[in-house]
């Protein structure tokens, strides 16, 4: 899911004050939060929230709590692989667009970009015509809907269930009464589940994961499965983050776990030194390497590098 920066400084501040606070519940609901983010050596510069993430397992450390600092380094670990794959595709796609295309002859071939499009184009749809445009759904808000909301005497809950219902219209067309009720259901069933009348900081930090999850643009099944019903709002409010996860993110998760898995068994398995193998980060050419079977058996085998001088791993 990506993010703008004052995204992450919200939760960094609320990070800040769980921390402070020893609450917790709260740094693990945040934690978790900043696992669904796809990191970019842009905004981490900016935010230097890998920074202060880093300092969080740093005191979790020191006081002992096991499921903080286990979080952190999931969190930690996840946006390394984040940024190693960013810089991964974009080494690729230079490479492939300085390309020059050659005939058998070593012969330079001209091609022409719009027809190889056309011709692409025409290919995909196989004759049945041009491709049907998908609807554009406007962004819409309580603001936008104009929808009169359940009134709660508490600002901090008003704001919530305003969160929720913000989330739950993302790209869909259902009518703002019936999304306004759902969200109520939810806000409710958080309140009484986390005790929010005693502690809103854990409240508040379930909304926000909620929020996060229903928001993010690729999790529409989510958001449908609330909306229709499937998905109860009891259900909804103690639902894990691995749950409520889109696809596409449970695919990514799966992708990051066996990468991490084949990390950690390296040492076990026999690696090999070579200077053919150059640090994309720092040139150097003092590498480590080991080789794995991690695709079909008639496809090679992936060769996982790391860089003696600067730790950098890569895969090849």
């Amino acid at each position: 899911m990506s993010v703008k920066e004052p995204e992450i400084l919200e939760i960094r501040k609320a990070l800040e004050t769980s921390v402070d606070k020893g609450t917790h519940t709260v740094t693990v609901e945040l934690l978790e939060q900043l696992l669904t983010i796809k990191a970019t050596e842009d905004i981490l510069r900016s935010t230097r929230i890998g920074v202060f993430v880093n300092d969080v397992k740093k005191k979790a450390t020191q006081s002992n709590h096991a499921k903080v600092i286990e979080k952190a380094k999931q969190v930690v670990d996840k946006w390394k692989q984040d940024v190693s794959r960013a810089k991964t595709s974009t080494t690729t796609s230079s490479s492939s667009s300085s390309a020059t295309t050659t005939d058998l002859k070593g012969r330079k071939l001209s091609v022409d970009v719009k027809s190889s499009n056309i011709t692409n184009n025409t290919d995909s749809n196989n004759g049945s015509g041009p491709p049907t445009p998908t609807p554009h759904i406007g962004e819409r808000s309580s603001a936008t809907d104009n929808v009169k909301l359940k009134s709660l005497k508490d600002q901090i809950r008003q704001k919530c269930l305003e969160m929720l219902y913000n989330a739950l219209v993302t790209d869909t067309t259902v009518d703002s009464d019936v999304v306004a009720k759902k969200a109520a259901a939810l806000e409710e069933e958080v309140w009484n589940q986390y005790q929010g009348s005693t502690n809103k900081e854990v409240y508040k930090a379930r909304i926000r994961t909620l929020y996060s999850n229903l928001k993010n643009k690729s999790n529409f099944a989510l958001r449908e499965n609330v909306l229709n019903g499937s998905v109860k709002p009891d259900a909804l409010a103690s639902m894990s983050v691995a749950d409520m996860a889109s696809e596409e993110r449970k695919a990514e998760e799966e992708r990051y776990n066996k990468e991490a898995m084949h990390w950690a068994v390296a040492a076990a398995d026999t690696r090999a030194t070579t200077d053919q193998l150059p640090c994309g980060k720092c040139r150097q050419r003092k590498t480590s390497y080991f080789q794995k079977q991690t695709r079909s058996a008639d496809e090679p085998m992936t060769t996982f590098c790391e860089c003696l001088n600067c730790g950098h791993h890569w895969k090849g």
